[in-house]
């Protein structure tokens, strides 16, 4: 059931919310998409805690806008604020606030690593966030047993695996265990996996958005029907995802204050972006960044959870690296050593997000019989290449 704009509750036919759900994940995509293209124009790697501080900024203005605009009687009321204070010291609220870190390590690691690969081991999140909605959100949003999805997931790990350690090899061109034509890898330098491991991080602490879903789904349930307006509970599990959000984002702003003015020069806040604007840029991107990319992005993918009745509709976010690398090519941002080595490793998380697409839950054998091709044919070109 969705509200209309007469505050009208509306029955939706489940297919029709499955739709609504499917088209705002791809909106999702559209703008995330967007992240690291404006991440590497912006210059943040020269100044990134002042550019988080700018980022969270916009973001923050654009999710207060929305929560005024559209939640506004509920912000004015008592007894919501009542049951807010009360939630708001449930131990989610602490779980769901490492991922407000995760551009800052996109930023830390693309000072160590290629754009584009960062883009790609990040990647990796879908994979995380079914395995953590599997218990967090199987009574929200689950169409599979508990056990025969998260069994079905765990398959997939190794095309995940795989797919990362062909990313970071394109950084440098080596590949440790096969080393091309003389039989000899050369090792990966430890800047090289310090980056790949601060943006395996950043997959990690993404998928802690499931912590922010579930507080807001129990958060809905409590809230008192006297002034929800008849809104429905999923309109109001997003009520409770927006002030996740400004919770996150203020934490965060805040941190990333305090680092700034005791690590970082402001006037390298000043300084021209990569792309040659003016005084300011950086902050002006982040600023940009934060209220044209990361906002709708985050509302259309907390809509689509709460609305949607499968999580697998989550997978589709795997779009948004190659769409990130088509942006980031026609930018000129992408320099690895073996590009070759890099869509292969896309090739590869690419194949794992696809088979959690099409939820293959019964068919352990086809996903067996892929993963072994893949490796076998990644070995024959491998084994070949200069």
């Amino acid at each position: 059931m969705l509200q209309s704009g007469l505050g009208r509750v509306v029955p939706l036919p489940r297919l029709r919310l499955g739709a609504a759900a499917f088209l705002t994940m791809l909106g999702a995509v559209a703008f995330s998409s967007l992240v690291p293209l404006i991440v590497a124009a912006g210059g943040a790697a020269d100044s990134p805690f002042w550019f988080m501080v700018a980022w969270r900024a916009g973001l923050l203005a654009g999710t207060l806008g929305v929560l005024f605009l559209l939640f506004g009687d509920l912000l004015a009321s008592r007894a919501v604020w009542s049951v807010l204070w009360r939630r708001g010291r449930h131990w989610m609220v602490l779980a769901m606030l490492p991922v407000g870190l995760d551009y800052s390590l996109l930023i830390w690691a693309s000072s160590l690593l290629d754009v584009a690969v960062v883009v790609i081991i990040i990647e990796l999140w879908p994979v995380c966030f079914m395995v953590m909605g599997t218990f967090l959100l199987v009574g929200v949003a689950s169409r599979f047993q508990r056990r025969r999805r998260l069994r079905s997931l765990l398959t997939l790990l190794p095309f995940a695996v795989v797919g990362m350690a062909l990313a970071v090899s394109s950084q440098e061109g080596s590949l440790p265990l096969v080393g091309g034509a003389g039989g000899g890898g050369s090792p990966v330098s430890w800047s090289t996996l310090a980056g790949a491991g601060l943006a395996l991080l950043a997959a990690v602490c993404i998928p802690m958005v499931a912590f922010a879903i579930r507080w807001s789904w129990g958060t809905a349930v409590e809230l008192p029907r006297t002034p929800v307006g008849g809104r429905s509970l999923a309109i109001l599990a997003l009520f409770g995802c927006l002030l996740c959000q400004v919770v996150v984002s203020s934490v965060i702003l805040v941190s990333h204050l305090g680092l700034a003015l005791v690590l970082e020069d402001f006037s390298a806040a000043l300084l021209p972006s990569a792309l040659g604007v003016g005084s300011g840029a950086v902050l002006l991107w982040g600023l940009a960044g934060g209220l044209i990319s990361h906002f709708p992005q985050d509302v259309l993918f907390k809509f689509a959870n709460v609305v949607g009745t499968n999580i697998g509709v989550n997978a589709l976010m795997y779009l948004a690296g190659p769409l990130s690398l088509v942006w980031l090519a026609w930018a000129g941002f992408i320099g690895v050593a073996r590009p070759d080595y890099l869509v292969m490793g896309v090739a590869f998380i690419l194949l794992a997000n696809f088979f959690i697409n099409l939820e293959l839950a019964g068919r352990a054998s086809l996903r067996v019989a892929a993963l072994c091709l893949s490796v076998l044919g990644g070995f024959v070109y491998l084994a070949g290449s200069p």
